[in-house]
């Protein structure tokens, strides 16, 4: 990555093997981006309300569909409908790819769709090119939070 831009991702996901190959990768290749973890779905709300609080929210969020409590489906559709985090990108990532569930998530507003890969080294590959993508090639909105909203 070649940008010095500092970028935030929210990785909202319950399994520690994939948070941690993640973070292993991106600490790996020194990309600028700063990961944050969240494990619990019923949390997501909270934590960006917080981030509002400071005035930055993440630069984009990468949602496990399979969590529990609140699944995926149900946080991606509150984020899309909130006056302030519509705009967050949302990246859903699952081990299944089923057509339905592609259809469903891009229907409630995820801007990608990306399945797990089930090894180290394509998973390496995938996030690679999602890196380039995501903070190499788009511009991503930079979300501030409004202060005459309540949280």
């Amino acid at each position: 990555m070649q940008s010095d831009k500092r970028f935030t991702i929210l990785m909202v996901e319950d399994d520690h093997d994939d948070r941690h190959i993640t973070e292993s990768f991106f600490k790996e290749k020194g990309y600028n981006v700063d990961l944050q973890f969240l494990d619990n779905s019923d949390e997501v709300i909270g934590f960006l309300e917080d981030c509002g609080i400071e005035g930055k929210f993440p630069s984009l969020i990468l949602l496990d569909l399979n969590l529990p409590r609140k699944n995926g489906y149900e946080v991606l559709k509150e984020l899309k409908t909130h006056s302030q985090f519509h705009v967050i990108p949302v990246v859903i990532v699952s081990g299944t790819a089923y057509p339905e569930e592609v259809k469903e998530c891009y229907r409630l507003g995820a801007n990608s769709f990306i399945q797990k890969p089930f090894t180290d080294q394509l998973t390496q590959k995938k996030i690679e090119i999602f890196v380039n993508y995501w903070f190499e090639i788009t511009e991503l909105p930079e979300v501030q939070s409004h202060t005459n909203i309540a949280l």
